[in-house]
């Protein structure tokens, strides 16, 4: 398996608030989750990894909703966190940029009708700059709702329709996001 994010927009109080499902993997653990953003809440997650690959090394917190304390009774919780160190050897001994996005989810014990009962993941994709900066400048064109589905990974970005108008009648959001994944 390899790394990946997809983003999917399903219809909902568009253009104010964006119904949204992430599934994302990094070859070892793969999660996804639903949440609401406005359109100038991906814009801003565009700015805010773009802005993080600028900066030096360190982590840097791009995107946060919810909270991940069960008692506080909110759905579940997302964290997209950017990585950036100096330099890493490859197992070739280059040296090359190193970066990351950290991604964590918790469904806080309210599970969606196909998943288990608690979920959480935490894992870092493992990328380069310039692949976070391309991730960002999708994220932001995204915004622009002219497409339904983001897909980026190491070799591939794509922001298509996919020829279909996400509904939720056909069953839960999450398990259309799944089945939209390439082969």
């Amino acid at each position: 398996m390899f790394s990946f994010v997809q983003l999917t927009r399903f219809e909902y109080e568009e253009p104010k608030i964006l119904n949204l499902v992430i599934v994302a993997s990094n070859g070892s653990a793969t999660s996804c989750a639903e949440f609401y953003l406005s359109p100038d809440g991906l814009r801003s997650i565009g700015a805010e990894i773009e802005k993080s690959v600028v900066h030096g090394p360190g982590r840097h917190r791009v995107f946060e909703y919810g909270t991940d304390i069960p008692h506080s009774r909110f759905v579940s919780y997302l964290l997209l966190q950017t990585v950036k160190e100096r330099e890493m050897h490859s197992f070739h001994f280059q040296k090359r940029p190193c970066a990351g996005l950290r991604i964590r989810m918790d469904n806080n014990g309210n599970p969606d009708p196909d998943c288990t009962e608690y979920q959480l993941t935490d894992f870092t994709i493992r990328t380069t700059p310039d692949r976070l900066m391309a991730l960002a400048g999708m994220v932001s064109r995204f915004a622009e709702l002219k497409d339904n589905r983001l897909y980026w990974d190491e070799s591939c970005e794509l922001l298509d329709t996919k020829s279909f108008v996400p509904s939720t009648r056909g069953g839960s959001m999450l398990r259309q996001s799944l089945a939209l994944l390439p082969a």
